[in-house]
């Protein structure tokens, strides 16, 4: 399945401002104490996963600007 530019512009800015989240409740665990290392484990592994999908993303974004420039040479 090809997603548009468009798309794949609004799946990033998703990925992206979910992985700002994660990132965020990591910080405000790991000040706690005791930290809660289940919790900080789970969410690590979620931000693992969240980067997946933004790399794949961009290698969609990628993909798209190469069919960009083979569609230049006319």
């Amino acid at each position: 399945m090809s997603y548009s530019r468009d798309e794949l512009m609004e799946f990033n800015g998703e990925v992206v401002d979910r992985i700002m989240d994660v990132q965020a409740k990591l910080a405000e665990l790991e000040d706690q104490m005791p930290a809660p290392t289940d919790r900080i484990e789970a969410l690590q592994e979620r931000l693992e996963r969240l980067q997946e999908k933004y790399e794949r993303i961009q290698a969609a974004f990628d993909a798209l600007d190469d069919d960009d420039q083979d569609g230049d040479h006319d």
